[in-house]
């Protein structure tokens, strides 16, 4: 189950605090497509893990980046990755 409740696996908005965003297809196979505002794409793998979201990036070289997911009491959903950055994430139509 996603942060939000949901499905782990859909469409979604990810905006970061400086305001660029990217949207994400994650599938249930396992697999997800991420294109940015410019229209660059990434493509890899992702596992739900108990409180993260865990991508690996299809470029070489690439490792297991975990995110933690959390839904606030505004039903505000954000993601911190390792680094700390944090993201707004939306679940979106397909």
């Amino acid at each position: 189950m996603a942060a939000d409740g949901g499905t782990p696996y859909g469409n979604f908005k990810v905006t970061s605090e400086d305001g660029s965003y990217q949207t994400e297809e994650v599938r249930e196979d396992g697999t997800f497509t991420s294109t940015d505002q410019d229209g660059e794409v990434t493509t890899g793998t992702w596992v739900q893990k108990p409180g993260q979201y865990c991508t690996t990036s299809d470029a070489e070289g690439a490792v297991e980046r975990c995110h933690r997911e959390t839904v606030d009491e505004n039903g505000v959903w954000t993601s911190v990755d390792p680094e700390g950055e944090i993201v707004t994430v939306e679940r979106i139509e397909g």
